[in-house]
């Protein structure tokens, strides 16, 4: 990998490949049997630090998110859809204004966030853009986006607004906003069915909500400045990461805490 090593690593759906991110560098396909790079593409010149894969595994999004040191903060508001059969770059994901911070697959779309304010919508196989976007407040710098695994649904927050979170359905476009946070969210995470809403404000809490109607069902406790929160692949658990590099796992139908990991102080 480059000198400034790896920002992100993301299994195939099969799980025999494996995406790897350079620090703002290269894009590489790693076969997961024996490490070998079957390919590369991308360069530092993208500024890329986020690779997501697509449900099918046909596709990678590459972004400039925010994930820190962002060296190329000129280039984060680029975003790339490439074929992972060949390297080739499918189109350049354009709208924004401002740098990207998160990006995700859900059905058959691709969602970008950015600190404009907005979420965009592209086709995840052709990288034409969706006639709903733009998305989102416009007056927030956004950090986080997530999306169901049917595409249906989606969410976002922000880093500025106060405890904000906003939800809305595809489909029909009925949109909510969940409050109860308070502080800045960085992040909104669906659970595997797509029926709940887990979301991490550092200065509170993590909090779960019924993704339907943003119903508020549970707040998680037991931690110091919680950074993410997760679900497990079964939807029964949430990790959560703190500012001390505690990862702790809850139970997500009974909250009390069920056990922490300690990481010995390394950085997660």
């Amino acid at each position: 990998v480059g000198d400034l090593g790896i920002s992100w690593i993301e299994f195939s759906p099969d799980g025999t490949w494996c995406v790897v991110q350079e620090q703002q560098g290269e894009t590489l396909i790693v076969r997961a049997s024996d490490g070998h790079v079957v390919r590369r593409f991308g360069n530092a010149e993208d500024g890329h630090t986020l690779a997501r894969v697509s449900p099918d595994g046909r596709t990678v999004v590459t972004s400039g998110a925010f994930i820190p040191p962002r060296i190329h903060a000129e280039a984060a508001e680029a975003t790339a859809l490439w074929n992972t059969s060949n390297g080739a770059r499918i189109a350049n994901l354009e709208g924004h204004a401002q740098p990207i911070t998160w990006t995700v697959f859900g059905g058959d779309l691709v969602a970008t966030a950015s600190e404009d304010g907005h979420v965009r919508l592209f086709d995840a196989t052709t990288g034409q853009p969706d006639a709903r976007s733009p998305l989102g407040p416009g007056t927030e710098k956004l950090c986080h986006v997530d999306m169901n695994a049917a595409g249906t649904r989606i969410a976002f927050c922000s880093r500025e607004a106060a405890g904000l979170v906003w939800s809305a359905n595809l489909e029909d476009g009925e949109s909510k906003v969940l409050v109860g946070h308070e502080g800045p969210v960085f992040s909104a995470t669906f659970s595997p069915d797509g029926e709940r809403l887990a979301t991490c404000a550092p200065v509170s809490t993590v909090r779960l909500w019924g993704a339907a109607d943003g119903r508020p069902e549970a707040t998680l406790r037991g931690y110091v400045n919680p950074l993410r929160a997760v679900w497990s692949p079964l939807g029964n658990e949430v990790v959560v990461r703190d500012l001390r590099t505690l990862v702790y796992v809850f139970d997500s139908r009974t909250p009390p805490l069920a056990y922490r990991l300690s990481t010995s102080g390394s950085a997660l």
